[in-house]
């Protein structure tokens, strides 16, 4: 369930805001010779996107019952090519449950809160067109409530750090626009994506689709 978050949550984040901020700056770009735009996004809009995601609830496993919820992603440090921040998981009713022979084995964490700082590492490799995210645990904040079920959460987190996760970029839907009457499409590919001093760069190449046809006069 952790993992769900980790693989999810947090690079669905960057690529979904990217993505949004790419839809309005190409409306007005244009390029030439396929030189990318760079897309500069910075820590503020960063933080205020995330925050509007939260709380998050996470779909837990298989042999899992409950109730996990991302409350907080906030402090965020960008530096270059990884990320800062602090995090608020909420965990209510856990319970987990496995057969062993014929007996059914079941634990009860019940409720936690666990606070931890946590950075995230990123790389994009051009040739596969994927960008790589590497999370870590660094320190848990506070003292776990409810300790069984917070010392469950801590390792669960811990289990699940320096661990690469890749999220493919090849597919992403163009934009569509009408145009003189006409429907465009504008295809880009994502040639870079890169961080530093609390800003997010991405770098894309549009292509733009002239064989489109015509849309019947109304």
């Amino acid at each position: 369930m952790i993992r769900f978050f980790m693989h999810k949550m947090i690079p669905c984040a960057f690529v979904i805001l990217f993505c949004l901020t790419v839809y309005n700056t190409l409306s007005f770009a244009e390029t030439a010779n396929d030189q990318p735009i760079t897309i500069t996004v910075p820590e503020e809009t960063i933080r205020h996107f995330i925050k509007n995601l939260l709380p998050y609830e996470i779909t837990m496993g298989e042999n899992f019952t409950g109730a996990l919820w991302v409350q907080t992603i906030d402090r965020l440090d960008i530096g270059t090519n990884h990320v800062v921040f602090f995090m608020k998981v909420l965990g209510k009713d856990i319970e987990f449950s496995t057969k062993i022979g014929k007996r059914i084995l079941s634990l009860k964490f019940g409720e936690a809160d666990v606070s931890c700082i946590c950075e995230a590492s990123l790389r994009y490799d051009k040739e596969k067109k994927t960008l790589f995210i590497t999370p870590q645990v660094k320190e848990f904040v506070g003292a776990a409530q409810a300790g069984q079920a917070g010392e469950a959460l801590k390792l669960l987190l811990k289990s699940l750090s320096n661990i690469e996760y890749a999220i493919d970029l090849h597919e992403i839907d163009p934009i569509q626009s009408e145009l003189q009457n006409k429907l465009v499409a504008i295809h880009f590919d994502i040639f870079d994506i890169y961080s530093k001093n609390n800003e997010l760069f991405v770098m894309i190449i549009p292509r733009v689709a002239t064989d489109l046809k015509t849309k019947p006069d109304k």
